[in-house]
């Protein structure tokens, strides 16, 4: 028997050996995102578990993705993921080191950059960091109010989206 490597769902064949049609391969990812989606409440503690750490090391962190998204929007927080952006020089400064000792800590893993992200994970949920380099979009952010804390977001957010993300 041969063995495949599936790289995407687009290479899973169906019963008539084809390969799936674009919209079966769109509704399997989005019901495998709906099952590994966390409770709101749960996606709040790690949002804040990251604000924290970030306040710790005195980075100036900045909400990105669909964190950046519902949190701008004063939605309830979905999803399988808190995704957060930080300037790279931060992040490679004694700022970061404070942040990264502390999730270090907390967590009991080390942080592994991989193609200019980090990843930890807070209560089995994936905290995802992206490391930017300096651009326009991250000179003075706006805040947003969400919960009990404030978050930064890029500004102008719309143009960040558009090149940056």
């Amino acid at each position: 028997m041969e063995t495949q490597i599936i790289k995407s769902l687009q290479d899973i064949p169906h019963s008539e050996g084809k390969y799936l049609p674009e919209e079966q391969v769109k509704a399997v990812t989005e019901i495998h995102k709906a099952l590994r989606s966390f409770p709101s409440d749960q996606l709040l503690q790690a949002l804040y578990f990251m604000w924290d750490a970030a306040e710790r090391g005195q980075l100036q962190m900045f909400l990105i993705g669909d964190t950046a998204k519902q949190v701008k929007a004063n939605e309830d927080l979905e999803g399988d993921e808190i995704t957060v952006g930080v300037r790279r020089n931060e992040w490679d400064s004694g700022q970061g080191r404070i942040a990264q000792t502390f999730m270090e800590h907390e967590l009991g893993v080390k942080a592994v950059e991989v193609d200019g992200k980090v990843t930890y994970e807070y209560k089995g949920i994936p905290i995802i960091i992206k490391l930017y380099e300096e651009n326009p979009t991250l000179q003075s952010f706006d805040i947003v109010y969400y919960g009990y804390e404030t978050f930064n977001l890029p500004n102008p957010y719309k143009t960040f989206v558009e090149e940056y993300e």
